[in-house]
Parts: structure tokens; C-alpha cells; sequence
């Protein structure tokens, strides 16, 4: 038997059966996600017995195979006095089980990694955060520039960096470039006269820039 002979004689009953897949798959998709949500909101509401009747059914379904659940819906249910068709029936079992898969996954939630991204390092319970080493490194190329020029004039330079109320960026910048004071928000006293007595008695000692 030829394609187009296949088509012309079966070509029909493929359209329908097509149809009818898409149809119960769009159906079941709706159904599943309406029941899983119903599900979900018994298994976490404060009322015990609607959440030990959302759990006992999640249990049931998750372990239960559909082949057998489309077998007692099609043959078991007769012998009760409900007769569904078998497309109903399909819907009915894919419902079922996938609502119970649907709440699980609904419970789980979605895998997240909190990942602190501020400059400051003010987050609490973290090593590092995204962006501290390159603001650092940032500073520091600007302040070996500064002290060139604060060294060639014999100035005084004050260096404000970024970190709000956090002095990690102060700090490190000023350890790592010879800084004469750190002022930081964390341990700053107003006491300005000490500082510029420092740098007096620096200058006195033969230092050419602070």
C-alpha cells in the first residue's frame, strides 16, 4: 500500500486522531493545573483535616500507576453505575495524577541561590560580595595617582570612597595604600584637631604627602 493510497484511506481517521490528542492533552493541562493549585492550598491551609486529605491524596496518586488507574476508571466504574467514555476517562486519570505531581512540585517551590551584588559588603553572614573587589581596585588606582601628585606638590589630600554607612572600601583602600588615617563610619569619633595633629607631626618628620 502505497503513501497516497495510506493517506486517502486512513488519512481521516489520522486528522481525528490528532485532533482528539491535542484536545485531551489542552483539556487535562487546565485540569491538572486548576486541581494541583487546589491541592496545594489544602496541603498548606491552618485547618489539620484538609491538609491531612491534601497529603492523602498526593500520596495515593504519585504511587499509584496510571495503567491501573485507566483500568478502574474504564472497568471498575461500570459496576457502580458510572459508565464515562473513554476519552472522559483518559482526562479523568491524567487529571488525577498529574494534579498530585503538579502539588509536589507546587510544595517544592523553585531552587533559588541568593546572591549578594552591592559594592559595600554590608550584607551580613558573606565573605565577598559581587562588585567589592573592583571598587577596591578601583580606588587604589585612583589614590596611587592621587599620591603621585599629593607627593610632587606636597599636599594634603582627603580621599572619599563609596560604601555608605560600611568603611570596608576605606579600609581596605587605606591599608593598602599607606593611608596616614582611616576615617570610618563604624568607629568615626569627630575628633578632627587629633587628625590634623598627625599630619603635622608627620610633615615634621619629613613626610612629603598625607
Amino acid at each position: 500500500m502505497g503513501l497516497s493510497e495510506l493517506l486517502s484511506t486512513y488519512g481521516p481517521n489520522y486528522l481525528t486522531a490528532l485532533l482528539t490528542t491535542w484536545r485531551i492533552t489542552a483539556v487535562s493541562f487546565v485540569l491538572v493545573m486548576a486541581l494541583s493549585i487546589l491541592i496545594t492550598v489544602l496541603r498548606v491551609c491552618p485547618f489539620k483535616p484538609l491538609r491531612v486529605f491534601g497529603d492523602f491524596y498526593v500520596q495515593v496518586f504519585r504511587n499509584i500507576p496510571g495503567a491501573v488507574l485507566i483500568l478502574i476508571v474504564v472497568y471498575a466504574l461500570p459496576h457502580l453505575k458510572l459508565v464515562l467514555d473513554y476519552e472522559p476517562s483518559v482526562v479523568l486519570c491524567t487529571v488525577l495524577l498529574g494534579a498530585s505531581f503538579g502539588s509536589e512540585n507546587f510544595m517544592t517551590g523553585i531552587n533559588t541561590i541568593g546572591v549578594p551584588g552591592t559594592i559595600d559588603l554590608d550584607i551580613a553572614c558573606t565573605d565577598y560580595t559581587i562588585g567589592f573587589d573592583t571598587a577596591v581596585n578601583t580606588a587604589m588606582e585612583a589614590i596611587d595617582k592621587v599620591r603621585d601628585t599629593s607627593t610632587s606638590h606636597e599636599r594634603c589630600s582627603i580621599i572619599e570612597v563609596m560604601g555608605r554607612n560600611a568603611g570596608y572600601i576605606a579600609l581596605w583602600c587605606g591599608i593598602a595604600n599607606g593611608a596616614e588615617d582611616i576615617l570610618l563610619p563604624e568607629r568615626y569619633d569627630g575628633d578632627e584637631q587629633a587628625l590634623i595633629n598627625r599630619i603635622i607631626a608627620n610633615r615634621k618628620s619629613g613626610k612629603k604627602h598625607n
